[in-house]
Formats: C-alpha cells, sequence, structure tokens
C-alpha cells in the first residue's frame, strides 16, 4: 500500500466516524427525525468519501512529482560528481545536434560551432571507429543514458576513454574524453614489476625485510627464516640483535652502510658480510636496502631491502681461489723447480752423446754422468710429487 493511499484511507476513517458519532449525537433526542438523520449521515459520509479520493489524488501527484524531483536531484547530482571526477581530464560539450559548446581538450582542436564527427575525423581515419562513436552519441542523446567505450586507435596505438553524459534538461550532450595510453602503459609495467618481485622473492635464497624505524620493529618473509635458521617469525631477530649477529670484522662496515642511507648521504644500502644465524654458524649474505618512506621533515620512516643467501657461492668462490692459488703454485714449480733438472738432464744427455762421437768416452766418465742423471731425475720425481700433492 502506497503511502498517499495509507493516508486518504485513515483521513476516510477518521472522517466517517467524526460524522457518524456527531450526527447520533445531535439526533439522539429527536425521535422524529429519522429520515432526516439518513439524509444527513449519508451526505456527510459522501463528502468524506469525496474529499479521501481528492486528497489520495493530490496526496499521489504531490508524491510522484516529489519522486520525480528527487530522481532529478540525483541526477544532476551524479552529471557534477562525473564532471568534478573528471575535471582534470579532457571534455567537450555538445547540443543536441552535435555541435560543439565548449572545448576542454587538447587532441584535436576544434572551434565552436564544429561537429562532433569533425572532431573524431581529427583523431582517426578508420571508419569503424567513427561509425561506432557517432552511433554511440546518438544513443546515448536518443535514450537519454550514459554510455562508455574504450576506443584503441591503430594509427598510433593510443587508448582513448570516451564517456556519453546527456544532459537532457538542456537537450546537450558531456562528452569526456581520456587519453589513457600512458596509464595503461604505467599499470602493465607495474604489473610486470610486480610479478618480477614476486618471482625474485619467491627464490628460497633471497629474504625480504621491512624495518619500521618509528615503531623500530622489523618483518621478514618466509624465506628470511629458512636463511637464519629459525623456525617461527618470533625467533627470528629484530634490527638491534640483527646487528649484533653480525661478524665483529664485518660490522663496522655494515653499521657505516646503515647510517649514510639513513642520514640521506646515500640512495641505498648495499654490503656483503657474514651473520650468525640461529644454527650458531656463520653465514655470507648479500644486503641491498633502500628507504620507502620519509616523514614530513625528511626523517626515514620506513626502509625496505632484500638480503641474499650468499653462503654457497662465497664458499664456491673460496674454493675457486684455493684452486687458483694451488695453479700458481703448480705453474711456479713447473717454471723454476721442474726447468732446472730437465736442463741438467738434457745437458748431461748431450755430453754424452758428444763424447761417443769423438770415441773418448770411458767408463768412470759414463758412471758420473749416470749419477748425475740419476740425481737430477730423482729431483725431478720430487718435484712432481709435490705438484700432485698441491693439486690434490
Amino acid at each position: 500500500m502506497s503511502r498517499a493511499l495509507k493516508y486518504a484511507f485513515v483521513y476516510l476513517l477518521l472522517g466517517s466516524l467524526w460524522i457518524i458519532l456527531s450526527d447520533i449525537l445531535v439526533f439522539s433526542d429527536n425521535q422524529s427525525h429519522g429520515a432526516k438523520f439518513i439524509w444527513e449521515l449519508s451526505k456527510g459520509l459522501l463528502y468524506v468519501l469525496i474529499s479521501a479520493v481528492l486528497v489520495y489524488i493530490l496526496l499521489r501527484r504531490s508524491n510522484d512529482a516529489l519522486k520525480k524531483e528527487k530522481r532529478e536531484i540525483e541526477r544532476r547530482e551524479s552529471l557534477l560528481n562525473t564532471i568534478v571526477n573528471n575535471a582534470n581530464e579532457e571534455f567537450l560539450l555538445f547540443n543536441r545536434n552535435g555541435e560543439l559548446l565548449h572545448n576542454k581538450q587538447q587532441y584535436v582542436k576544434l572551434a565552436p560551432g564544429g561537429r562532433f564527427p569533425d572532431y573524431l575525423r581529427g583523431l582517426t581515419e578508420d571508419p569503424s571507429i567513427l561509425e561506432e562513436l557517432e552511433k554511440l552519441a546518438e544513443r546515448s542523446l536518443t535514450q537519454d543514458i550514459e554510455l562508455e567505450r574504450e576506443v584503441v586507435i591503430p594509427a598510433n596505438n593510443h587508448i582513448y576513454r570516451f564517456l556519453f553524459i546527456p544532459i537532457s534538461e538542456h537537450k546537450e550532450q558531456l562528452i569526456i574524453v581520456q587519453d589513457e595510453t600512458a596509464q595503461r602503459h604505467q599499470i602493465k609495467m607495474q604489473k610486470q614489476n610486480e610479478l618480477i618481485l614476486d618471482l625474485v622473492l619467491s627464490t628460497r635464497d633471497i629474504g625480504l625485510r621491512e624495518w619500521s624505524l618509528s615503531m623500530d620493529q622489523v618483518r621478514y618473509n618466509e624465506n628470511a627464516l629458512k636463511i637464519m635458521g629459525a623456525a617461527t617469525y618470533d625467533e627470528i631477530p629484530q634490527h638491534r640483535e640483527w646487528m649484533t649477529r653480525i661478524h665483529p670484522d664485518d660490522q663496522a662496515e655494515v653499521s657505516a652502510s646503515y647510517n649514510r642511507l639513513l642520514q640521506g648521504e646515500t640512495d641505498s644500502h648495499e654490503s656483503q658480510y657474514r651473520i650468525l644465524t640461529l644454527h650458531n654458524t656463520y653465514k655470507w649474505i648479500v644486503e641491498y636496502a633502500v628507504i620507502s618512506e620519509r616523514g614530513d621533515n625528511e626523517e626515514p620512516e620506513h626502509l625496505i631491502g632484500v638480503f641474499i643467501d650468499f653462503d654457497r657461492y662465497k664458499k664456491h668462490e673460496e674454493t675457486v681461489h684455493a684452486q687458483k692459488q694451488k695453479l700458481q703454485q703448480v705453474a711456479f714449480a713447473n717454471s723454476h723447480k721442474i726447468r732446472g733438472p730437465l736442463a741438467r738432464m738434457l745437458g748431461l744427455i748431450q755430453l754424452c752423446e758428444e763424447q761417443r762421437d769423438r770415441g773418448v768416452q770411458s767408463e768412470d766418465e759414463i758412471d758420473e754422468i749416470l749419477q748425475k742423471l740419476k740425481i737430477s731425475a730423482l729431483e725431478l720425481d720430487t718435484v712432481l710429487k709435490e705438484n700432485a700433492e698441491i693439486i690434490g
């Protein structure tokens, strides 16, 4: 039951009761006026009924007018919100005939009085796009509805968003045009960066470290727990304890790097150091950090960084360095310790050949040469064994 009908029914009920009760009181002492009583009662009730119908009609019309006015206010409010929300965007105002009334855009220069199709042809020559947008503008006006369409211009690969807003009381149309190319590119790059970050942080050797300086609290990701050997987030150290776990030989350098970042002398913190894990063993890590948020006075409030488990790479580097030193020792032995005995052996062999050719070689001389060859051979054998031990 509508509100107007309720009010009319209440009026009818109260009015009827009033007529009945008042007539009963007036004619209660006079029994000879029965016909007049019925006439007066019927006339009163008829009046109440007719007036109740009129009250219902008036209330119904008033209610419909209020609803219509409310819808119009809501429509204008929606239109105003749309204009305010797009105040920094490009928009055009056309009348119902498609003639430009106001221009606040930069893509295509169109003088007042110019038509919407002329504006569109300044954006693209694609007939399918032109036809689609013209039909949307016409449909928005004739059906009095807001329409929106996103269009990609193949010529320059730009993305435009068209919003058609009819202003029925003025028989005009507001068309908002926004070039979303840069915004879409930014969103695409942001998604790619998020995917890259997720991919990086999903690697088990990379831990995330967020330090809220204002609250002096550090938050880690799950990889950080594995790197530090922690079973729960409560076990992993906060910043102060973290700094005490850095190897004494590395603490000064890491602390100085952090201070330069916090004081704004550098844009980032980068360091490579050893840290004592919860397994009570030192592990090499590489850390990168930046200030992600500063206060009004440029004081750092939030730091975010990543640290990489560099231990096995560092040990591999140390192994390669040790092997390099061994190779250097072998190279030194080859160039000095091996060359000497080998040169003596070659010289003795050449001496034997010369004496043989002259036929002056005696047994004593042969024995002496053989003895020297033996000594050189043993010396060479010793050097080769040493090289084999170095190479391992």
